[in-house]
């Protein structure tokens, strides 16, 4: 485990969209904004972009994006403005980090459990 120190947290809002005028026999694909395109018949197709709340973590003097919104979906429900001002004032000035790597060969971190579980815990406080 690394500790990495927490400098600032950003919300990315998701979306969903109906749109018109896709070709018949076009298959589900992501868009380039990684929003989900999904067909639904007759011309018409779904756009789904999930919302992200991302942690900016410093380790080591590298910065580092982790995301943390699952975690608070799973167990707080959606990401309202309350819920995530609740979840910047709570949150902790350092956190431990599990190094994890990609298939490709790229690290990324995720927050320890123990520490969202505490950060859960002083969010609540809050609301």
């Amino acid at each position: 485990m690394v500790v990495g120190k927490v400098n600032s947290m950003k919300y990315e809002e998701g979306y969903f969209e109906l749109s018109q005028g896709h070709k018949k026999y076009s298959r589900d694909y992501y868009a380039a904004d990684g929003a989900y395109v999904s067909q639904r018949g007759y011309g018409w197709a779904s756009a789904c972009k999930g919302s992200k709340l991302i942690v900016e973590v410093d380790v080591e003097g590298v910065r580092y994006e982790v995301w943390v919104d699952r975690f608070f979906k799973d167990n707080l429900g959606r990401l309202t403005k309350n819920r995530r001002d609740a979840i910047r004032f709570a949150m902790p000035e350092y956190v431990y980090l599990e190094p994890h790597f990609t298939k490709k060969g790229d690290l990324y971190f995720t927050v320890s459990d123990e520490d969202m579980y505490v950060w859960l815990r002083e969010t609540c406080r809050y609301l």
